[in-house]
């Protein structure tokens, strides 16, 4: 089902694996995803730019960018309070 998590993580994995590979994502492969999309980068990020963020966003019909200032790539880097926070104003 859309729901099921497992589902997700496993496409989740195979979508970074292909990343990896350099199957990119096309600006019609993004163009084609009409869910709300809240893409979040650290400012210090060294495997995507700003730029690149900024791009994929603007192929996204409803998408936001989201900078964290003085964070790297890693999520598990980020605040888990600072993260939530941003996490809960953007779906209200």
């Amino acid at each position: 089902a859309p729901n099921n998590w497992k589902d997700v993580l496993n496409k989740t994995a195979q979508l970074m694996v292909g990343l990896g590979n350099s199957e990119k994502l096309s600006k019609d492969d993004l163009s084609n995803i009409t869910h709300q999309v809240l893409i979040s980068i650290g400012s210090e990020d060294r495997m995507v730019s700003i730029q690149e963020s900024q791009d994929a966003v603007s192929s996204l019909i409803n998408a936001k960018l989201h900078i964290f200032e003085n964070f790297k790539h890693p999520i598990e880097q980020v605040e888990a309070h600072i993260l939530a926070k941003h996490i809960n104003d953007y779906l209200n």
